[in-house]
């Protein structure tokens, strides 16, 4: 019951502070005002969207979020092409306005999917959740630290490499770096993708069947056959997306070795990119491992 009080406490303490970071960043960049409006709404949409990201992978319902998303892209391209053919709008801050709608919109819809499904808290216990940060720190920890290795070295070399470029004096960004990065990256989304439809959704069912054998006393014998039957999906699904992203790295390398010197990398970007999608391949594999541990609760196994 407290499920959706606690999303709406957690954007209470989160917005404020995002919306003065972004305000007082996007103070200083050389940009027009719509600019700005734009994206501060858009940095304001990414942030609840991350934490409605949280809530939406207990709901387990991925059509109705594929189709939020569907239409949400689907407005925002509508948008953009209507302002970018009837105005004189800059073209950037077009886009920005496009994605603003189409989030606002998926914002709107999972919002209202949330009231249809959690339970209405009568007591709007919305930081009762706080207390779960002392009771299990570990968890919040290990998030931390997960998701920080994702960005922090993009952080290191914005900051504190001499090379960064600085764009409407605000924004840092390190081309040489920063390319192959981001084509690093796109070569895990396979991975993120079948550990959501095929390790949470087979797994999660011998996972809820296991303990409610065991929390509505279910015999030793069909307790020992439902966990059994959980850790062979457990490892058949992982062993699966592990080989399959394997493969993916395997052919992302040998066709960036083609392709991309022909879009301008250098020797030495192909050489980040070859690290980078290995260094993205064991990231993958300690993304599935931190969360098939999470639902055994193994707060000391995932740090």
């Amino acid at each position: 019951k407290k499920i959706i009080s606690s999303f709406y406490g957690a954007l209470i303490i989160i917005l404020p502070f995002a919306g003065m970071i972004a305000g007082v960043f996007l103070y200083g960049v050389s940009a027009g005002l719509a600019f700005k409006i734009a994206a501060y709404l858009f940095f304001i949409e990414l942030v609840i969207i991350w934490v409605q990201g949280i809530y939406l992978s207990a709901l387990k319902d991925y059509k109705r979020i594929v189709r939020s998303f569907t239409i949400a892209i689907l407005t925002s391209m509508a948008i953009s092409y209507l302002l970018f053919t009837l105005t004189e709008i800059n073209l950037t801050t077009i886009a920005l306005i496009g994605m603003d709608v189409g989030f606002a919109i998926f914002v709107g819809m999972t919002m209202y999917h949330f009231e249809q499904v959690f339970p209405r808290d009568e007591e709007n216990s919305y930081f009762s959740f706080l207390r779960y940060f002392q009771k299990l720190p570990s968890v919040f920890l290990s998030g931390i630290f997960l998701y920080a290795s994702v960005y922090v070295h993009n952080l290191i070399y914005w900051f504190f490499s001499g090379n960064h470029l600085l764009v409407a004096d605000r924004f840092r960004l390190m081309p040489f770096y920063d390319l192959p990065v981001f084509y690093a990256y796109l070569t895990v989304v396979p991975s993120l993708v079948m550990f959501v439809v095929i390790v949470e959704t087979d797994f999660y069912e011998k996972f809820l069947s296991f303990y409610k054998n065991i929390i509505d006393g279910g015999t030793f014998n069909s307790i020992q056959i439902a966990k059994k039957e959980m850790q062979n999906v457990l490892f058949l699904r992982i062993g699966f997306v592990v080989e399959v992203q394997l493969v993916f790295t395997a052919l992302s390398i040998a066709l960036g070795l083609i392709y991309l010197p022909r879009i301008g990398f250098s020797m030495e970007q192909l050489d980040l990119f070859i690290f980078l999608c290995l260094g993205y391949f064991f990231y993958i594999i300690a993304f599935i491992v931190i969360h098939a541990l999470m639902y055994f609760d193994d707060r000391k196994g995932v740090l």
